[in-house]
């Protein structure tokens, strides 16, 4: 792509992005209101699973798209010597 089509691009998405963010809390309002008539009275368990599996999923896909983007923007790791170390902070200007 060029970047005269992902300007158009992001300038299209972004408005959309916008506007998600704010219709989202009014349908959580809404559903909260109409919880009785929303609230569906049944269990199944496998249905359960399958659900908690597919959100999970999406939650680890996400969280991987997200490091890897913050890999490629150099953003990952400590801010001064960009070590990957497990710990909260390097051993590094972070932990004076």
């Amino acid at each position: 792509m060029t970047r005269q089509a992902v300007r158009r691009l992001s300038d299209r998405a972004v408005p959309f992005g916008w506007g998600l963010a704010a219709i989202l809390p009014l349908v959580g309002l809404t559903s909260l209101l109409l919880r009785s008539h929303l609230d569906p009275n049944f269990t199944n368990p496998r249905l359960h699973f399958v659900l908690f599996m597919i959100v999970g999923g999406l939650a680890s896909m996400l969280a991987y798209a997200a490091g890897n983007a913050a890999d490629r923007r150099g953003t990952l790791g400590c801010c001064c010597c960009r070590s990957r170390s497990w710990r909260p902070a390097c051993s590094c200007c972070c932990m004076r």
